[in-house]
């Protein structure tokens, strides 16, 4: 946030970091300082989409400020992180019984995103051999993770279905990092 705020290059993005401070004080408060509890459970999952909305609107500011194609897929592969990490969320979400009644639709709509993402970077003009290994690299990671999205079954097989989301998402969060500062690179 501190480098956020030292960067913003204008009064809107400035307004909106200072909007996602007062957010994440919140949000902060509901993860510290007391045993897990659904209650507090729920709250994360409704703070956690209000921060990321602003996050979002920021992202956008400053994809807008760059003015640069370059600057779109660094913005977009960077997306991919987040919502990897939103899948598994809801995922886990609905495994634990915390879930908002919109956690399907929202995970569903996630999904989409991501997969006509991978195909927009993919499709890319410009891309380096290397990212396109990485974006290989991904997508082979994807197919492990949307495999566990989809799959039930007894609690043996849901706990290692909640293990196999949990780690293939940050594999992707990980690949999806290098690829973002691939992009960076280029910009």
């Amino acid at each position: 946030m501190a480098e956020l705020r030292a960067f913003a290059p204008n009064t809107d993005n400035k307004l909106v970091l200072a909007e996602m401070e007062k957010a994440w004080q919140g949000y902060k408060q509901v993860l510290l300082g007391k045993l897990p509890n659904q209650q507090d459970a729920r709250n994360i999952m409704t703070l956690s989409e209000e921060i990321l909305a602003l996050a979002q609107t920021s992202t956008v500011q400053l994809e807008k400020y760059s003015g640069s194609a370059a600057g779109q897929l660094v913005n977009l592969s960077g997306r991919q992180r987040m919502l990897s990490q939103r899948m598994a969320k809801f995922y886990q979400a609905q495994q634990w019984g915390v879930a908002p009644a919109d956690a399907a639709g929202k995970l569903e709509q996630a999904r989409k995103e991501f997969v006509a993402a991978m195909q927009t970077l993919s499709d890319a003009p410009g891309d380096t051999a290397r990212i396109h290994d990485e974006l290989t690299l991904a997508q082979q990671q994807w197919l492990f993770f949307d495999a566990a999205l989809h799959q039930n079954g007894d609690s043996m097989n849901r706990q290692r279905n909640a293990t196999n989301v949990a780690t293939t998402s940050e594999r992707i969060l990980e690949v999806m990092d290098g690829v973002t500062g691939l992009y960076q690179q280029l910009a």
